[in-house]
């Protein structure tokens, strides 16, 4: 009895011994995370948002600018929201941040020998135009309440009036990102 006590110590003390050394910190792991204020939600309807102009003819009135409302829509803003901010991006025509390109049967409009086309979008609140190159400005915001809401835009087809306008089918594109206050 006393050689099996002594064997099960001997193994006892060898089981623990391999627990030992078996003992060693390679890494980390870290955890991260933060927890923030519920936001809106975007309408399936303003995901990816079209603005058809139709057929527009070459001779656009008001000074070669033709423009439609449209909107993008939010739902179930909570009441801690006060600020919707809108932040475009997209492909200037020219050297101007508030410009989109504007491509003529997907072809980019060169803004020279009087092809001078090309998109806008105007916050219909401030009536400005809104900068296209990811920079927040004044006309970025909107003011939202608790619930639905839609923020008030402008899509502009813009450049010279009569035979500058080339004939074709005219595109343009911009891309959005909204936080909120």
């Amino acid at each position: 009895m006393k050689k099996q006590i002594m064997a099960l110590s001997a193994l006892a003390l060898s089981v623990m011994g391999g627990l030992n050394m078996a003992h060693a910190q390679d890494g980390t792991v870290t955890f991260n995370g933060s927890i923030v204020s519920d936001t809106c939600v975007l309408s399936t309807d303003s995901k990816d948002i079209t603005v058809d102009f139709g057929q527009m003819s070459q001779d656009a009135a008001r000074g070669g600018a033709t423009d439609k409302n449209f909107t993008i829509d939010l739902t179930t803003c909570p009441a801690a929201a006060s600020r919707a901010t809108v932040v475009l991006n997209a492909e200037s025509a020219n050297s101007g941040n508030y410009s989109i390109a504007d491509y003529i049967d997907n072809v980019k409009s060169k803004m020279v020998d009087g092809d001078y086309s090309y998109w806008m979008i105007i916050n219909d609140t401030t009536n400005a135009g809104m900068l296209t190159d990811g920079t927040i400005t004044v006309d970025s915001d909107f003011t939202i309440a608790a619930g639905d809401n839609k923020l008030p835009l402008r899509a502009q087809f813009n450049g010279g009036s009569g035979p500058s306008r080339k004939i074709g089918s005219h595109t343009g594109e911009a891309t959005y990102t909204i936080s909120y206050q």
